[in-house]
């Protein structure tokens, strides 16, 4: 099952979505990701498929979180960022890529 997440965790951000994943550090984060939320806990757990949201070390009644929502939706657009900053940088992508026989 493909989970549709966001998360914070020791200073590193992943974002999932169809199968597609983003993982850098906040700081990479902040430049990938111009409406990058400002973020008061050092530990965000935001799940939209399982319905769970966890600041720091405590469950929150789950509600919608727009902006959390709204990086999830855009995690395309901030791997193309992430590219354009590092072309170096490794697809992250779980999706499978055609390939020539």
């Amino acid at each position: 099952m493909s989970q549709e997440l966001f998360q914070l965790e020791n200073g590193q951000i992943s974002i999932a979505k169809n199968n597609i994943d983003y993982i850098d550090t906040l700081e990479n984060f902040k430049l990938d990701y111009a409406n990058c939320p400002s973020f008061s806990h050092e530990f965000v757990l935001y799940n939209r498929t399982l319905e769970q949201y966890v600041l720091d070390s405590e469950i929150q009644a789950y509600t919608a979180q727009s902006n959390l929502d709204t990086c999830i939706d855009s995690v395309q657009t901030i791997i193309d960022a992430q590219k354009k900053r590092n072309p170096d940088t490794t697809d992250t992508s779980t999706a499978t890529n055609p390939t020539s026989t």
